[in-house]
């Protein structure tokens, strides 16, 4: 359900959005709280996942409202959404899951969500081994293209990973 509406409205065009701030990321990883990693991603994600504007508002907001039954907006549902994924209590959200991969397989900035994946968990802390273990981390990465380790970038992906990885330090 969410696929083809995403198919038929496209996605917000231009770059990648809401992108944290170095001294963000650095005071996060010091932290050593891994579900902010994730909240990072998801949140980078969920930007990504903006639709272009429609003109049928009915279906805007369907998808909308299905995104964010996997993505919410606020920081409070999006660590409780990652407790449901972890305990293995969303289960009802499979198929929305499942929509979302494959929305990230077929974006237009895959290679720019990608690299900023690599950088983000590239840096090898425990909690980013850690949040990776998450059935939605998993699955966002799955989307993707890292299913048993860091996906293959083009030229353009490794700029953008090398750019990403300068300002996550």
């Amino acid at each position: 359900m969410l696929a083809p509406c995403a198919r038929r409205a496209g996605f917000r065009a231009g770059p990648l959005r809401n992108l944290p701030s170095q001294g963000y990321l650095s005071v996060m990883f010091a932290s050593g709280d891994a579900t902010s990693i994730g909240v990072v991603l998801m949140r980078v994600i969920r930007d990504a996942l903006d639709p272009a504007p429609l003109d049928d508002i009915a279906l805007r907001r369907q998808y909308m409202a299905m995104r964010d039954a996997v993505l919410p907006r606020d920081a409070m549902h999006q660590r409780t959404i990652f407790e449901r994924f972890a305990s293995g209590e969303a289960r009802l959200l499979g198929d929305v899951l499942g929509s979302v991969i494959t929305m990230l397989a077929e974006h237009p900035q895959r290679e720019s969500l990608c690299a900023f994946a690599l950088a983000l968990f590239l840096r090898g802390s425990t909690a980013s081994d850690e949040i990776r273990k998450n059935p939605l981390v998993a699955a966002m990465l799955a989307g993707l293209g890292w299913f048993d380790g860091p996906p293959t970038l083009s030229a353009q992906g490794l700029i953008a990973a090398s750019t990403n990885d300068r300002v996550l330090q």
